[in-house]
């Protein structure tokens, strides 16, 4: 589900997006975008779950 997150928001015809645990909601959608890349980097990819923290 991230993997399709990412490629939906890389879609998107907006430069921010507003994330709404983020303080101050508003960020470049091209930074939100790298960080979820990062954690999905990160996976296991035998795993159901991503740990993220």
């Amino acid at each position: 589900m991230l993997k399709a997150e990412i490629e939906v928001l890389g879609k998107l015809d907006a430069r921010c997006l507003l994330v709404s645990h983020f303080p101050g909601m508003i960020r470049e959608k091209s930074e939100v975008i790298r960080e979820l890349e990062e954690i999905y980097k990160t996976r296991n990819k035998n795993d159901t779950l991503i740990t993220v923290g």
